[in-house]
């Protein structure tokens, strides 16, 4: 990498970094609340009341996106040896982070909206949950009762 395009890409990174460091997203466990707030709009959207354990795991494929998608939450740190390659995805991610960080309302509600939007479809199809909180699923939903009780009536063996 030619010296001037590497001390270009230094100073991106320290600007970049700088910004995110004194934007909410670069704060201690700004991605944890993030993430309780936007589970917590989309159980509401959806009219859901869901046990615990999925909240739970909601959470955490949020957290996970988090993670596919280091826009928003984290700050890559600037590598000592750079490949072309890798040079030019930093580059491309710092520029994202940089356009994400001069406008992140906008950016912060498109990225929200997509994930409320999916979570509501989703929690919206399951079935009410009775008492207790437990999910739970028919035999009729599983199997093909009038099959298996006419193979039954067929045969004089056990299935």
């Amino acid at each position: 990498m030619a010296v001037r395009e590497r001390r270009e890409l230094e100073d991106l990174h320290a600007r970049v970094k700088t910004a995110h460091e004194h934007s909410p997203y670069g704060q201690e466990y700004a991605e944890l609340d993030f993430i309780e707030a936007l589970v917590a709009e989309a159980i509401s959207r959806a009219n859901a009341v869901l046990p615990d354990s999925v909240v739970l795991e909601l959470k955490e494929f949020v957290f996970a996106l988090t993670q596919e998608d280091p826009v928003v939450f984290w700050m890559p740190e600037l590598p000592g040896e750079l490949t072309i390659e890798a040079s030019i995805s930093l580059r491309a991610l710092l520029a994202a982070k940089e356009r994400f960080l001069s406008d992140p309302a906008r950016y912060e509600n498109i990225w929200r909206e997509k994930i409320i939007r999916l979570f509501e479809g989703f929690l919206g199809r399951l079935p009410a949950l009775p008492e207790g909180g437990q999910f739970s699923v028919s035999v009729t939903d599983v199997c093909n009762v009038p099959i298996l009780v006419e193979r039954e009536a067929h045969h004089d063996r056990p299935l």
